[in-house]
């Protein structure tokens, strides 16, 4: 049994090599041969580009000797400095009255203070918002496999959850939209980039290593991330146990 752990190159080719009992430089020698646009120039592959590869890959190798038992998982956020993720990582359903909180304790200007209350109480218009606090199917918590998708989310078309989470920019949108003012420049600011390092047997399909192989082909090739060089974890609406957490990290 093995982890998968896409926390950096290295990490990602030492899961690898437990996975495929091979040699770190087995792996680089033979993802740096595979030219990715010239496959799909030359062949008729119908694959996503990291289900080529990781064929490719075990054509030459063979299947894993050894199966995933948990995977690491990184939950990318934006949180007050003192955050401490003690009750773990909760659902948006459990913590959004402390995400309202949060945004009126930033505000220091009353009729701001006045008016985000007075939000809170009543209808915010934004779709997405009311989307996401109307179902608990979009609770999360949720995170990447691959801890540099956290600085590609141009790359992968991806919202930049460091930038700000989704619901505290729906928040913003609504409030604009009510009171015709922005505070998302006073709120952002104070708020600090936060990724929470876990683990999870939850999800440990083979389908994993596709990505984590993508991500290394990238890696070994100097090329820009590929937006399937990831993916991503959907908790469900339920938290993440404090003792999951391996390291919460401030940048």
């Amino acid at each position: 049994m093995a982890i998968l752990d896409c926390e950096s190159y290295s990490s990602s080719l030492g899961s690898i090599c437990t996975l495929y009992g091979i040699t770190r430089h087995d792996i680089i020698t033979f993802l740096r041969k595979i030219d990715v646009e010239e496959e799909y120039k030359s062949k008729v592959i119908y694959d996503t580009c990291d289900d080529h590869i990781k064929n490719l890959f075990e054509s030459r190798f063979g299947k894993p000797i050894k199966r995933i038992r948990k995977t690491r998982w990184f939950h990318l956020t934006r949180v007050p400095m003192n955050t401490d993720f003690s009750e773990g990582i909760l659902p948006l359903h459990e913590v959004l009255g402390r995400i309202w909180d949060t945004m009126e304790a930033i505000l220091v200007d009353p009729q701001e203070k006045n008016n985000i209350s007075a939000l809170k109480s009543s209808y915010v218009p934004d779709f997405q918002y009311n989307l996401k606090t109307h179902d608990h199917h979009h609770s999360g918590p949720y995170a990447m496999l691959v801890r540099d998708a956290a600085f590609n989310a141009k790359h992968i078309n991806n919202h930049d959850y460091l930038g700000v989470p989704e619901i505290i920019e729906d928040i913003c949108n609504g409030y604009r939209e009510a009171y015709g003012c922005c505070i998302y420049s006073t709120i952002v600011a104070a708020l600090k980039k936060c990724i929470v390092k876990f683990e999870s047997s939850k999800c440990i399909s083979e389908h994993l290593i596709a990505p984590a192989l993508l991500y290394c082909w990238c890696k070994a090739n100097a090329a820009d991330f590929h937006p399937f060089a990831n993916t991503c974890f959907d908790s469900g609406g339920k938290a993440i146990p404090k003792g999951r957490i391996i390291r919460v990290e401030f940048l």
